[in-house]
């Protein structure tokens, strides 16, 4: 943190305060701003070096203990990790190709840096914006972008990290659950075991994944519904429902969207979400748990 606030300083033209104040946001990928136009009020530097923090935000703290150990191959060596990084790459390398194919940022590093900093900022779960930089935010990039990142908005960073979401490690395991199913069918007598960092994911590991998949999709739909029922359109309600659930921030939309804010929604549409980001950040499952007669009982 201390590191990032000196970054801030050195390479923006923020004071001294607000370095700390966004050193702060940043590497606990909460995203809040001394600005209403948030990053995009500073200069360019202030997103690079958000790019960079945000991104170290995102990656599991035991392993940066390791680092402090000597172990310096530790993040190498972690396929959580090494997900994470390619999955960046490939989401930056395509955001940055379309923008400059389409014409909507012709020079070549400024498209790199919108689209590192869109990437990571939604990825992270951080949700700064920046509608004060030259080329405008993604909301204004055309409706492939806009579409993406919604759907970034679900991914979050790596279990272990500030940030929230599905996680990197519930995405990896869901996928090799996908194509072990795809081999069944090809050999139903196979067996074909789920290896994460050299060991075997246990069954009751699975069936843990597949539940917390299972209450994410409800509690988005539930609370999608429960705003649209006290009046909020499809679009606010949905993507709201989303960013609360995943601990993003901003949403799609007039409204919502990283133009915008949450002050004109109802109160009790403020509830509803204040009730999402909290079943959001205790991950469902652990305060779905207090709602089971059982619990009590023992």
């Amino acid at each position: 943190t201390i590191l990032c606030a000196f970054d801030y300083l050195l390479f923006s033209n923020m004071n001294s305060f607000e370095a700390f104040v966004h050193a702060l946001t940043t590497l606990s990928t909460g995203g809040f701003s001394t600005s209403d136009a948030s990053i995009g009020y500073f200069s360019q530097g202030a997103q690079w070096v958000a790019i960079v923090f945000m991104f170290f935000g995102g990656l599991p703290f035991l392993l940066w203990v390791r680092i402090f150990q000597g172990k310096y191959m530790a993040f190498l060596k972690d396929s959580q990790v090494q997900f994470f990084i390619g999955l960046l790459a490939i989401l930056i390398s395509l955001i940055c190709f379309y923008l400059v194919i389409s014409g909507t940022i012709s020079n070549f590093f400024e498209a790199l840096r919108s689209a590192a900093f869109m990437v990571l900022t939604l990825v992270t779960t951080t949700g700064y914006g920046a509608t004060g930089g030259h080329a405008g935010y993604y909301t204004s990039w055309g409706p492939f972008i806009v579409t993406l990142a919604l759907f970034l908005t679900y991914v979050g960073g790596c279990t272990g990290s500030t940030a929230g979401g599905f996680k990197i490690f519930r995405i990896q395991i869901s996928f090799a659950f996908a194509y072990k199913q795809l081999r069944h069918m090809i050999r139903p007598h196979g067996v074909f075991p789920i290896h994460f960092n050299g060991k075997i994911v246990s069954d009751d590991a699975m069936a843990s994944i597949l539940l917390f998949s299972v209450a994410w999709i409800l509690t988005v739909a539930l609370t999608t519904l429960a705003l649209g029922f006290l009046g909020v359109d499809l679009v606010t309600a949905f993507t709201g429902a989303s960013t609360a659930i995943a601990n993003v921030g901003p949403g799609l939309g007039d409204i919502i969207g990283p133009d915008g804010n949450f002050s004109t929604l109802p109160d009790a549409a403020k509830w509803v979400l204040s009730l999402a980001m909290l079943l959001g950040r205790l991950e469902i499952m652990t305060l779905l748990v207090l709602f089971i007669p059982d619990f009590w009982k023992n």
